[in-house]
């Protein structure tokens, strides 16, 4: 997870590339993208940016091994 200067960490939403809010609730956290509005738990919201890197670490040490591969898509992303 990449960290912002402000020591935040940042996570972005997948189909808009936008900054992620994330909410403080009783329960539990929740980020909400401010664009499109695409809304999950903090705790899943990190765990699929933490998938989409090292889906893209794989994809490039693979590289041309994974040629005609259909693309991969995640909600959120490390930002």
């Amino acid at each position: 997870m990449k960290i912002g200067a402000d020591g935040e960490e940042r996570i972005l939403c997948g189909r808009c590339k936008a900054a992620v809010e994330i909410e403080a609730r009783p329960a539990e956290e929740i980020v909400r993208c401010p664009i499109c509005g695409e809304t999950d738990t903090a705790e899943a919201a990190r765990r699929e940016a933490s998938e989409h890197t090292a889906y893209l670490l794989v994809r490039r040490a693979l590289g041309s091994l994974k040629a005609g591969a259909p693309e991969v898509r995640y909600r959120f992303h490390a930002g």
